[in-house]
């Protein structure tokens, strides 16, 4: 284990292009439910969610095999956030857009954008951010926010498709990733958070009703009282740029998995019929599927509250 005198290394890797990254919320909750089906109480566990992050590598050469060696042995690692990569303009300050905030202060690691996998140089940037809105200027460097962490798994897969190529697959575990985001600031409905964004169609809405009763034979027949019933919609929201992904994962910490309501119209039904409804998430696990840092899907189910 890393200590005062070994400093936590970066994971020098560079995620193949074309990829996919995962960046999963979890919250915890204790939900109270009275007999009629009510939710009198919904209490958060956490004031911050855990954070990990599934990426893909291919590893290629002895550099990268080299850099992959240290989560081999379940130890800590500087971890590059891939999903929220942004350009950074040589021999200026590093722009961080909303995403993260003005108050975002982790270091970063910086490469050369335009060099091969092979001729990339690494540096790491511990300077406070200088926000500016916006987003970021084009230029030839990269640069990743870094998070301390490490294998969440007590064993690894690893291919070879070849002698010199290696793939794998691994799930992080962020340390102490008590991001200091933004507050809501988004639009509101009742004094609650309202969620503008909704399903984009690519898949079908998934609608449940389910209902909870009461049944015991009465002789000849059987005694049917239904308790409460209750609805749930299942949606896979798209986001497609920077704006849109962190005002998402502003309203995501807000409502805090289970714990909080928001407004939010359900596309189902005839257009004159539709109105807005109080709702909550059905799962403490929220999952960002970035394609890449401007471009995101998640898929949510909704429950929704009477």
């Amino acid at each position: 284990m890393p200590t005062a005198t070994t400093p936590t290394p970066p994971l020098l890797l560079i995620p193949p292009s074309g990829g996919s990254f995962v960046e999963r919320f979890e919250f915890l909750t204790d939900v109270f439910t009275a007999y009629d089906g009510s939710e009198g109480v919904r209490q958060a566990l956490r004031a911050f969610p855990r954070m990990s992050f599934d990426y893909n590598f291919v590893l290629s050469t002895d550099e990268e095999r080299t850099a992959f060696e240290p989560l081999l042995a379940n130890e800590r690692v500087l971890l590059p956030l891939y999903c929220h990569a942004f350009r950074w303009s040589q021999g200026t300050p590093p722009l961080v857009d909303a995403v993260f905030g003005s108050n975002f202060a982790r270091p970063l690691l910086v490469a050369n954008q335009d060099g091969s996998r092979e001729r990339r140089d690494f540096f790491i940037y511990q300077g406070r951010i200088d926000f500016r809105s916006g987003g970021y200027r084009p230029g030839d460097l990269v640069a990743w926010p870094l998070v301390e962490a490490r294998l969440d798994t007590e064993s690894i897969e690893v291919e070879h498709p070849s002698p010199v190529i290696t793939t794998l697959s691994a799930t992080f575990k962020a340390y102490d990733f008590d991001e200091t985001s933004p507050s809501w600031g988004g639009p509101e409905s009742l004094g609650l958070p309202l969620l503008t964004e909704n399903n984009n169609f690519r898949a079908a809405v998934s609608e449940t009703l389910s209902f909870s009763a009461n049944t015991f034979d009465a002789g000849h027949l059987t005694s049917f009282e239904v308790r409460h019933r209750k609805r749930a919609v299942s949606v896979l929201i798209t986001l497609t740029d920077r704006q849109a992904v962190a005002q998402f994962r502003r309203f995501i910490r807000a409502v805090r998995g289970r714990a909080g309501a928001f407004r939010w119209e359900c596309p189902l039904g005839r257009m004159a019929d539709r109105s807005e409804s109080t709702w909550r998430l059905a799962s403490d696990t929220v999952e960002l599927n970035y394609y890449n840092p401007s471009l995101a899907e998640c898929s949510l189910r909704f429950v929704e509250l009477t």
